[in-house]
């Protein structure tokens, strides 16, 4: 009796893998990522996030002027198209890509005072509320550690162009810090921007 096998059944590459990426859940989102190979050097990964508050980071940037980026709540999803690089040695347990991709962030934070220096010796309260939205258009590049065939570490660095939507409401304003006057302001500033986006970290990876 003889048994026929078609290697086309049994590809060398698993189909799937989820990843957590530690970089962004150590310091304000909760970021998971499912990937799908169309082949062995082919691939689409899409990833969400939930955006939260890490009090320790928030603290450590309280000293960071105008800048509110770790109150912030909200969620994230991207999407990107990974291209690897050929292996040149087989018995290497490295992998390189290539991959550009898509990101979308809606953030806000609670309504809350925030200090602003007026001059060098006054110092005024804003009671404040945010809401910003964020595309980022971006590529990275990485290298994925196969430690075997299910485990793997994944490092990734990148480059990119980001459009925020911002929509901020002052409601209320104290002129001097130390007075107990209170202001009804209820002012509305609606703006949109571009700046440079970078991006590093590192995932944690399990094939199936």
């Amino acid at each position: 009796m003889c048994i026929f096998t078609n290697a086309q059944d049994l590809p060398l590459y698993k189909r799937n893998a989820i990843a957590f990426n530690l970089t962004r859940s150590l310091t304000n989102e909760l970021n998971f990522t499912i990937e799908h190979f169309f082949s062995e050097r082919r691939s689409v990964e899409i990833n969400v996030g939930l955006v939260y508050v890490n009090n320790g980071v928030e603290s450590l940037a309280d000293d960071w002027t105008n800048s509110h980026y770790f109150s912030e709540h909200g969620f994230s999803a991207r999407m990107y198209y990974k291209i690897f690089k050929r292996k040149d040695d087989d018995d290497s347990k490295w992998r390189d890509y290539v991959s550009p991709g898509i990101g979308f962030r809606y953030l806000y934070f609670n309504k809350q005072w925030f200090k602003n220096d007026v001059t060098t010796t006054k110092t005024e309260r804003i009671y404040q509320s945010r809401f910003r939205d964020k595309v980022t258009l971006e590529i990275l590049w990485g290298k994925v550690y196969e430690m075997n065939s299910t485990f793997a570490f994944e490092i990734y660095y990148g480059a990119g162009l980001s459009g925020t939507v911002v929509h901020r409401t002052d409601i209320l304003k104290q002129p001097d810090i130390k007075s107990e006057t209170v202001i009804p302001l209820n002012f509305v500033d609606d703006k949109f921007y571009l700046r440079p986006a970078l991006s590093a970290g590192v995932k944690f990876r399990i094939a199936f």
